[in-house]
């Protein structure tokens, strides 16, 4: 454990952190009178001024639901502000969205650390309602503690419940596919970094193939690769765009 000079937190490096207490007086206090232009330093998020405060909590309409399975935890406080596709809010600070949950985290409990792993610390939501913002519904734990959190409570798409399931109408397939409606997207041939081959190679395979002197298996050694490789480049599988 170490104290954050800059914060004036402790934080641990903990897999999970614990869950999140009451505010603090301060943060409260400015809660509850948004006008306030005095602000406790330590306590704000790196570059968000105390006019961006005032802006970020006149979007917040704390009279929200209770979470029917842990209705202790009072009612939300719900983001009415732009949101993500699944819900999360959105909140502009300098050039860049930040999600408004991470944000009211960080003003009540400090600086979220990262943890040195790809997706880093997350701020999870204890009353599993992505527009909430209070900061007594919000906990820190790893990515990893996020998913057996969404898992432990059934919120796992699958099955009937799965997107493709739900709305089959907005899977990509067919002409509406990606691959067909922006077709200059679509890294083709040595473009593609998987590529194990080269357009002459690909042309002298299929030309070694026709003399029927090569069984796919000699040519597929040849070059280094395996036969079913082979096999689909001379059945035009792959490489279709060359002729």
């Amino acid at each position: 454990m170490k104290k954050c000079l800059r914060h004036g937190t402790i934080k641990t490096p903990s897999r999970m952190y614990s869950a999140p207490a009451t505010a603090n007086e301060n943060s409260q206090l400015y809660i509850m009178n948004p006008a306030a232009d005095k602000l406790p330093e330590t306590k704000l998020p790196v570059n968000l001024t105390p006019k961006q405060l005032r802006n970020f909590w006149a979007k917040v309409d704390k009279n929200g639901p209770i979470p029917p399975h842990k209705p202790e935890l009072g009612p939300c406080w719900i983001w009415t502000g732009s949101k993500t596709k699944k819900g999360y809010g959105k909140f502009r600070v300098g050039d860049k969205n930040q999600y408004a949950h991470r944000i009211s985290f960080q003003i009540h409990h400090g600086a979220i650390d990262g943890d040195g792993s790809y997706h880093g610390i997350c701020s999870c939501h204890a009353c599993d309602n992505p527009p909430c913002v209070r900061p007594e519904h919000l906990f820190a734990g790893t990515h990893q503690v996020n998913i057996e959190d969404r898992n432990s409570k059934g919120r796992t798409s699958g099955g009937n419940e799965h997107g493709n399931t739900v709305s089959p109408e907005k899977r990509a397939r067919g002409d509406t596919h990606g691959s067909r409606t922006h077709p200059e997207a679509v890294r083709r041939g040595e473009a593609n970094s998987f590529a194990k081959l080269s357009e002459p190679q690909v042309r002298e395979i299929r030309a070694l193939h026709e003399t029927g002197n090569f069984s796919q298996k000699q040519i597929a050694s040849k070059f280094g690769v395996n036969d079913g490789l082979v096999c689909r480049i001379v059945n035009r599988k792959i490489w279709k765009h060359i002729l």
